[in-house]
C-alpha cells in the first residue's frame, strides 16, 4: 500500500522502511503522526507525563498519547513553587506503560527536574510497546530511602540522551538498595549516550551513579542524533554496582562540563583560581 504523511512532511525512505521528515510544527513520528506539546512548568510537566494510577497519589489529567514528545521550556522545574503539582510526597513524577520522548527546548541540559533533596525525580513503570527517551534534562538533587534518586526504571525500555544526573542519593543502607542516580532493579534495557555523572550517593555503597541488580544498561562512547560526528568527552569513571556494559565514564557532547572551557571534543580544564580567606 501507499505511505502517507498525515500532517505536513516529505515521505523518504525506501520500501517496508519508509519515514516522513519536515513534519508540520508541533508533529513528530514515523508518518507525522504525534503530537509535540510544550510545558513550561512543573505542574504542566506533571500533567502531561505522570500517569501513574497509585492509591491516593496524584495523577496527571492531560497525558500525552503514546509516542508523543513533550518538550520542556529551559528553567527550573520543583514541587516547592507556588501552586505546583506532583506526584506525592516521595515522588515528583510516575509513569506507566508510557512511551515518548521526554526532553528540554534545546540540548545543554538546562531544563532541570530538582528533588530539592525531598523526592525522587522519575518512577518507570512500564513502556508498554515502546520505548521512553530521556533527552536534555539535568535530574538534581533527587533523594530516595530505596534506589533511584534520579531515576528509577522497572520493565521498561528507556534511552537516556544527553542528560545529568547531579547530586542524587539513595539514603538506605539496606542491600537491596542503591543507584543515587539510576536503579534498574528487574527487566529493562537502558541505552546511555553523552551522559554525565557528579556527586551522587548510595548510603548502601551500591553504586552511587547506576545500581543494576538485573536488567541491561550499556553506556556508549558515542554521542545520539545530530551529534553523531562529534567524538565525545570522556569524564570521570562511573560507580557502579551490577554489570553493565560499554564504556563506563560520564560523557559530554554539547557544552563542556562545570570546570572545563572550550567547546566539545576540544575542552580545558579551567585554571585554579587563588582564594583568600
Amino acid at each position: 500500500g501507499n505511505f502517507y504523511c498525515v500532517n505536513g512532511g516529505d515521505v523518504g525512505g525506501t520500501t517496508g522502511s519508509c519515514t516522513c521528515t519536515n513534519c508540520d510544527t508541533g508533529y513528530i513520528g514515523k508518518s507525522c503522526n504525534n503530537t509535540q506539546h510544550q510545558v513550561d512548568g512543573m505542574t504542566e510537566l506533571f500533567n502531561k507525563i505522570s500517569n501513574n494510577y497509585y492509591g491516593t497519589s496524584n495523577v496527571g489529567n492531560a497525558i500525552m498519547t503514546f509516542g508523543d514528545a513533550v518538550v520542556m521550556t529551559v528553567g527550573e522545574y520543583r514541587c516547592s513553587g507556588t501552586g505546583e503539582y506532583c506526584f506525592n510526597l516521595c515522588k515528583m513524577l510516575s509513569t506507566d506503560d508510557l512511551h515518548g520522548e521526554v526532553k528540554c527546548n534545546n540540548d545543554e541540559a538546562i531544563c532541570i527536574i530538582d528533588g530539592e533533596h525531598e523526592r525522587q525525580i522519575l518512577y518507570v513503570h512500564g513502556t508498554g510497546d515502546g520505548k521512553l527517551t530521556l533527552r536534555a534534562i539535568t535530574f538534581k538533587d533527587g533523594f530516595t530511602p530505596s534506589g533511584g534518586g534520579g531515576v528509577y526504571i522497572y520493565l521498561s525500555i528507556v534511552d537516556i540522551n544527553l542528560c545529568v544526573f547531579s547530586g542524587c542519593r539513595s539514603t538506605s543502607t539496606n542491600t537491596w538498595s542503591g543507584g543515587g542516580a539510576i536503579f534498574v532493579p528487574d527487566h529493562a534495557t537502558v541505552h546511555i549516550y553523552g551522559t554525565s555523572f557528579t556527586d551522587n550517593t548510595s548510603a548502601s555503597g551500591k553504586g552511587a551513579d547506576i545500581y543494576l541488580p538485573s536488567g541491561t544498561i550499556t553506556v556508549h562512547k558515542t554521542c545520539p542524533s545530530p551529534f553523531f560526528s562529534t567524538t565525545p568527552l570522556q569524564g570521570s569513571a562511573l560507580n557502579i554496582e551490577g554489570t553493565v556494559g560499554g564504556s563506563t565514564h560520564s560523557y559530554s557532547c554539547v557544552v563542556c562540563p562545570l570546570g572545563y572551557s572550550g567547546t566539545i571534543p576540544g575542552c580545558t580544564a579551567d585554571s585554579c583560581q587563588a582564594t583568600s580567606f
